[in-house]
C-alpha cells in the first residue's frame, strides 16, 4: 500500500512548481490541491450521469452525490454541481490562507466524441497558487 501512496502523492505534487515559492505559498498550493482532489470524485459522478442520460446533471442530488456542504475537507467548504453544463464549483474556506478563503475552483466538462475532458480554472485564485492544469497560460484540459 505504501508504494501506491508514494506514487499518487508524487503525481499530485508534481502538478505544482515549488522551487519559486516560499513555504506559505507552498502550503496554499497544497490546500488548493485538496480541492482538486475532492473534485475528482464529483467529476466521476458527473461523467457517469452524462454517459447514462446524454446530458449533464443539474445538481449534486441528480448526479447521485450528497449535498454540496457535505463534500468537504480541511480546506474545502463545498463541492457543487452547478445547474449549467455539468460544471463543478469547489469553494474554499480557509481562515489561515486569505489567498483562497471564499474563493472557487471551477471544473468544466466537455464532450469530445463521447469522451469527457475537463478544464480547470479559477476566476479569483491567483495563478501562483493553482496546479499547472489550471493556470491561465496553460492548456487547461486535464
Amino acid at each position: 500500500m505504501r508504494p501506491l501512496f508514494i506514487f499518487i502523492t508524487t503525481i499530485l505534487v508534481s502538478q505544482f512548481t515549488f522551487a519559486d515559492g516560499d513555504a506559505h505559498e507552498n502550503d496554499v498550493m497544497l490546500q488548493v490541491l485538496e480541492g482538486l482532489s475532492l473534485g475528482n470524485g464529483v467529476k466521476a459522478a458527473v461523467a457517469e450521469f452524462y454517459h447514462g442520460h446524454g446530458r449533464y446533471p443539474v445538481s449534486n442530488t441528480e448526479a447521485g452525490l450528497v449535498e454540496p456542504h457535505l463534500i468537504t475537507g480541511e480546506y474545502v467548504a463545498s463541492a457543487t454541481v452547478l445547474s449549467v453544463g455539468g460544471k463543478i464549483s469547489i469553494a474554499f474556506s480557509v481562515e489561515k490562507a486569505p489567498e483562497i478563503t471564499s474563493r472557487t475552483l471551477l471544473l468544466v466538462p466537455t464532450d469530445t466524441d463521447g469522451s469527457i475532458s475537463w478544464e480547470c480554472l479559477s476566476p479569483n485564485i491567483d495563478d501562483k497558487y493553482l496546479p499547472m492544469a489550471c493556470k491561465k497560460n496553460q492548456l487547461n484540459s486535464f
